[in-house]
């Protein structure tokens, strides 16, 4: 079993929970999800971004995943101040 992980490299990853309103316009989402794929493309390849509901809470996960542990902090709060910023309008 122990050779199946073999090679496998683990990154950190970082996740954090943004509490949605009951009602959430579907361009706000729109523009959510615009806000994770221009993180996506700016960490490239080496990095996850992952934006998603929860599927049992009114919450919004936010995860950033790679290789460089400061980068993934950075990036999520980034994430998590730009998504709350249009969670307010």
């Amino acid at each position: 079993m122990a050779d199946t992980f073999q090679g496998i490299e683990l990154y950190p990853q970082v996740l954090r929970n943004i509490r949605l309103a009951a009602t959430i316009e579907p361009s706000v989402f729109a523009e959510i999800e615009e806000i994770g794929d221009h993180a996506s493309d700016q960490l490239g390849a080496n990095y996850r971004v992952l934006l998603r509901r929860s599927g049992t809470e009114p919450l919004l996960r936010v995860m950033v995943e790679g290789p460089d542990q400061d980068i993934v902090d950075v990036e999520v709060k980034k994430l998590v101040n730009e998504i709350e910023r249009v969670l307010q309008h």
